[in-house]
């Protein structure tokens, strides 16, 4: 199947061009998925697996997204999930606004001028500073703390999306850019050591998928908010609106989390003399 949607894809594009090949190809995995899977699952199935299939309820993905959806209800109400949530949602949302999207129209544009070349060096210099500072950042959060982590990473990457559009020189960038690279490493895994250790041992999956989640739906908003503001304003404007969205995260997470922690720490019982 995979071999004739190959060759339809390079028939349709040297003859129809390629908004008719992403047509055709979408027909043809549609039908795919809702003509011939259904019959090749049945026709290797014995006879009691195939009956099960056949009656299942056409309803059932959807039943099961309600009871997911209802089953996070107890989850989003704890104050310490809502906090990592917003906030894994907001530098999903200034990375692929910032960093996906802005980033490499600014450094091509006649500010830097970088060759494709030029750029693909950029980026592999973020990954090797991420490389490189994996370990100490992990360090840093094992001794003052994964919320400090998070803040501070957060902080790095608005400071580098800040200061980027005010820099012209290679070396400027470079410097700017290790910030940014920096902050990235830190916040790539704290979020999920916060939220294990926040949610119930029972219900730490769910907790995880629901900052994933939440995570990609700031993913799929940022670009097209950074692309709108890009075209209203300018790309500086931008990048500086995706800083601006990361420094009130932070600050609103470590607000909340530091209540949070004042509320428990107020809850203890005293010890009596």
């Amino acid at each position: 199947m995979q071999t004739l949607v190959c060759l339809f894809n390079l028939l349709c594009w040297g003859l129809f061009g390629c908004c008719c090949t992403r047509t055709c190809t979408a027909g043809i995995v549609v039908i795919h998925y809702w003509w011939f899977v259904p019959r090749i699952r049945n026709m290797f199935s014995i006879q009691e697996t195939a009956k099960n299939i056949n009656r299942q309820p056409s309803d059932s993905f959807g039943t099961a997204l309600k009871n997911s959806v209802r089953s996070w209800g107890p989850l989003l109400r704890d104050r310490q999930i809502q906090s990592i949530c917003g906030l894994n949602a907001m530098y999903w949302f200034a990375l692929s606004g910032g960093q996906m999207t802005v980033l490499p129209l600014l450094l091509v544009s006649d500010q830097f001028g970088l060759t494709p070349g030029g750029l693909g060096l950029v980026y592999a210099g973020l990954s090797t500073v991420g490389v490189l500072f994996a370990q100490p950042m992990a360090m840093f959060a094992d001794k003052l703390g994964v919320r400090a982590a998070i803040v501070t990473g957060c902080s790095l990457i608005g400071s580098g999306m800040l200061l980027l559009p005010f820099v012209s020189t290679f070396e400027g960038m470079a410097g700017v850019m290790g910030l940014w690279a920096i902050g990235s490493t830190a916040l790539g895994s704290t979020p999920m050591a916060f939220i294990t250790e926040a949610a119930p041992a029972d219900r730490r999956p769910e907790a995880l998928a629901i900052m994933r989640t939440i995570g990609d739906v700031g993913l799929l908003a940022g670009a097209s908010f950074a692309g709108a503001v890009a075209d209203l304003t300018s790309l500086p404007m931008a990048m500086h609106s995706n800083s601006g969205l990361l420094f009130v995260a932070a600050t609103w997470f470590a607000m909340r989390t530091a209540v949070w922690r004042q509320q428990q720490g107020s809850k203890r019982p005293t010890p009596e003399p």
